[in-house]
């Protein structure tokens, strides 16, 4: 029944797809995992870059960089490759895995790091109090008896930092709060370092088989933060607002 159709495709005489693609200027590149971004929400990075960049000068000043991540056994990290041209950038949308887990609480300014504190279960504005309490507070005071200037506070939208408790707290305490774009990891240099600390636990250590191995190695890791690396995280910020500004808001290479 098909005799009547001859097709013919014209292909390329190229010895592989993949060559044609790349002569093409296609190339084999892996995908960013990025948060998801609205025009509403690249508004708001965009203010913010605005806000904190004066004649190219990031005028951020102390800030302590705080922020929660889960360490996992058996972390899912896996990067998807496809065909883009040069000028596009593909991104992938990250998925946080479950399983065998423990959560942590950190910060560190460009001077050092501060405390570290493990969380049991998820994190909640009554726990959230408590850790500002015992761990922040006494961080935050130490730091402006020792540096003089301007301190902030920086936390994420996250439902536990934002809760009126929370926020009647940080008032009470006179801790100034830095206005936080929604879906901006890349503007936080703590991101830097859970990365460095979780490829480290990845690389340099068996597979932890228990809560409290991951505890112990990532512990014995933040101790091995020093000064200088946390001052180089936060030494280049500018350049994060101007890439920024430059994005009008979108996702930018950090």
């Amino acid at each position: 029944m098909f005799s009547n159709y001859i097709i013919n495709f014209s292909v390329p005489s190229y010895k592989s797809i993949g060559r044609f693609l790349k002569l093409n200027e296609f190339y084999d590149r892996k995908s960013e995992l990025k948060p998801p971004l609205t025009n509403a929400n690249k508004l708001k990075r965009l203010a913010f870059a605005n806000k904190w960049m004066e004649n190219g000068i990031c005028t951020l000043g102390n800030v302590i960089w705080t922020d929660e991540t889960r360490v996992a056994s058996h972390p899912n990290n896996r990067r998807i490759s496809v065909w883009t041209n040069k000028k596009e950038a593909p991104i992938q949308v990250k998925m946080h895995s479950g399983g065998n887990s423990v959560m942590f609480w950190g910060c560190f300014s460009k001077h050092g790091t501060g405390p570290l504190v493990s969380i049991q279960g998820s994190m909640n504005q009554t726990e959230y109090i408590s850790i500002l309490k015992e761990e922040f507070i006494p961080e935050f005071k130490k730091a402006k008896r020792a540096i003089s200037g301007h301190w902030r506070l920086m936390h994420d939208n996250a439902p536990c930092h934002t809760a009126r408790a929370v926020k009647a707290f940080l008032r009470e305490q006179r801790v100034k709060v830095i206005e936080w774009p929604p879906f901006s990891p890349d503007l936080n240099p703590i991101e830097n370092i859970w990365q460095w600390m979780k490829q480290k636990l990845e690389t340099e250590f068996p597979i932890c088989n228990s809560d409290e191995e991951i505890e112990a190695r990532i512990f014995e890791i933040w101790q091995t933060t020093t000064p200088e690396m946390c001052s180089a995280y936060f030494s280049n910020y500018y350049k994060r607002l101007l890439l920024v500004i430059a994005a009008n808001g979108g996702y930018t290479k950090y």
